[in-house]
């Protein structure tokens, strides 16, 4: 559930963005972006946490399915994809200035949709993992 909510939230937080015309609005939507997507990367984590205490307690193998590889990356990639966020809207210096880091924005904005997307193959992917499939 952990992780449905945090690609609910993704998910959300994206559309919110979608809908802005005036500087005001895109700044606005800008820090609710952020707060969404630091609640998503927070669910996500303790998604993560959660499922590998899980794994360890019960000596479950890890990353052996097509979900758990994916999983790995897309998790991986969510929490890259938060950093560069964060630090290309507060702290544009580390990309040399506001206009260097304005130019990260499609990459940012292009690669979200691929995470997304990722996101829900790996939903996808877990029907078909041992836990779901009955042999």
């Amino acid at each position: 559930l952990l992780n449905s909510a945090g690609l609910l939230l993704t998910t959300q937080a994206i559309l919110l963005l979608q809908p802005t015309h005036t500087a005001p609005q895109k700044r606005h939507g800008t820090h609710i972006h952020a707060a969404l997507n630091l609640t998503s990367i927070a669910t996500l984590l303790a998604a993560l946490i959660i499922i590998e205490y899980n794994k360890i307690a019960h000596g479950g193998a890890h990353f052996t399915s097509a979900h758990g590889r994916l999983g790995l990356i897309t998790y991986i990639l969510f929490f890259i994809q938060a950093i560069v966020g964060v630090t290309q809207y507060y702290a544009p210096a580390l990309y040399g200035g506001v206009d260097n880091a304005k130019k990260v924005y499609k990459y940012h904005r292009m690669s979200g949709y691929v995470i997304v997307v990722m996101g829900l193959i790996t939903v996808c992917a877990a029907t078909q993992t041992g836990f779901n499939v009955m042999t």
